[in-house]
C-alpha cells in the first residue's frame, strides 16, 4: 500500500470513528428529555452484528457503526455483515448498486476501512447462523442463575431491568479486578462500563436498560466524544467496553449455568467498524 493510500485510509477511518463518536454523544444527550439513550444501540439474537462467513463478531466501535447501518441501509433484520469478497467465496451474490457500510480494521499498527455488505443486500437469501437464534423468554429465576456465584443480586421485577442491573454489578466488579478506575471517579471510565454493560446484556439476550444518567455525566461524555479527537476516544472507550464484556460473559458460561440459551458467543474484544461507502 502506498504512501497516499495509508494517508487516505487513516483519513477515512479517523472520518468513520468521529460520526459514530458524535452519534453516541447525541443519544446520550437525549436522555435529558426522558429517552432511554441505549435503545437504538441494542443488538440482540439475530440482529448482533456478526460475520457469517468467517464466524467473529463485530465487537468495539464496529458494534455501533454496524447497528447504525442496518438504519443507514434502510432497515436490516440482521445484523449478518460480511465483504463483498467474502459473500462471493461463500457462493452469494450482492445486489447491484447496493451501498456497504465501512468498518475499522487493525492493520499494520493503524487503521484500515474495510467495507461490508449486509444478508438483506444479497441476490438472494443466506442462511442464517443458529448461534445468533431469537431467544426465549426467561423468568427472573433465570436470570439470577445466569449471574449464580458472581455475588450479585437484584430485586427489579421486569427482565430487562433485572439482568440490566446484574451485568452494570458483575461489569464494576470484573473492572475492579482488573484494577481499572471505579466509574463514578472518571467520566470516560463510567462510558466504559455503561457500553460494556449494554454488550453484556445484549449477549444475554435483553434489551439494556440502565438507569437514566445525570445531567453532569452526560455532559462530559459529550466533552469526551465531541472533542478533539472524539474518535479516538470512541475507539479507546467502545474497545475497553467490548473486552469488559466479553470478560463478564465468558465468567458467566465457565461457571457452566444451566440456564436457557439466550444469545450469541461472548463478543470479541478485536474491532472492525463502518459508515456507507
Amino acid at each position: 500500500m502506498g504512501t497516499s493510500s495509508v494517508v487516505y485510509e487513516t483519513d477515512r477511518a479517523q472520518n468513520v470513528a468521529a460520526h459514530i463518536a458524535a452519534a453516541l454523544a447525541a443519544t446520550a444527550e437525549r436522555s435529558h428529555v426522558g429517552d432511554r439513550w441505549t435503545g437504538c444501540w441494542d443488538a440482540i439474537g439475530p440482529a448482533q452484528p456478526h460475520d457469517p462467513v468467517n464466524g467473529t463478531v463485530w465487537s468495539g466501535i464496529n458494534r455501533y457503526a454496524l447497528v447504525a447501518g442496518c438504519v443507514a441501509i434502510g432497515g436490516a433484520p440482521t445484523g449478518a455483515w460480511a465483504t463483498a469478497e467474502s459473500w462471493e467465496g461463500a457462493g452469494h451474490r450482492l445486489r447491484a448498486g447496493v451501498p456497504g457500510i465501512v468498518t475499522l480494521c487493525a492493520d499494520l499498527g493503524g487503521l484500515r476501512a474495510v467495507t461490508v455488505y449486509n444478508a438483506c443486500q444479497l441476490e438472494e437469501s443466506a442462511a442464517a447462523d443458529e448461534r445468533f437464534a431469537a431467544p426465549p423468554p426467561m423468568e427472573a429465576a433465570d436470570i439470577d442463575r445466569l449471574f449464580a456465584g458472581g455475588g450479585v443480586a437484584s430485586t427489579e421485577e421486569i427482565p430487562e431491568r433485572r439482568a440490566s442491573q446484574l451485568a452494570e454489578v458483575a461489569v464494576a466488579q470484573t473492572a475492579a479486578a482488573l484494577g481499572r478506575p471505579a466509574g463514578w471517579q472518571d467520566a470516560r471510565e463510567s462510558l466504559v462500563g455503561v457500553l460494556a454493560s449494554q454488550a453484556a446484556t445484549n449477549a444475554l439476550g435483553f434489551a439494556y436498560w440502565p438507569d437514566r444518567p445525570s445531567p453532569d455525566v452526560v455532559e462530559e461524555w459529550s466533552e469526551l466524544l465531541r472533542g478533539a479527537d472524539g474518535g479516538g476516544a470512541a475507539l479507546a472507550v467502545t474497545a475497553d467496553a467490548a473486552r469488559l464484556a466479553s470478560s463478564v460473559v465468558e465468567q458467566i458460561a465457565a461457571r457452566q449455568l444451566e440456564a436457557p440459551h439466550r444469545g450469541a458467543p461472548a463478543p470479541d474484544a478485536g474491532y472492525p467498524h463502518p459508515f456507507i461507502d
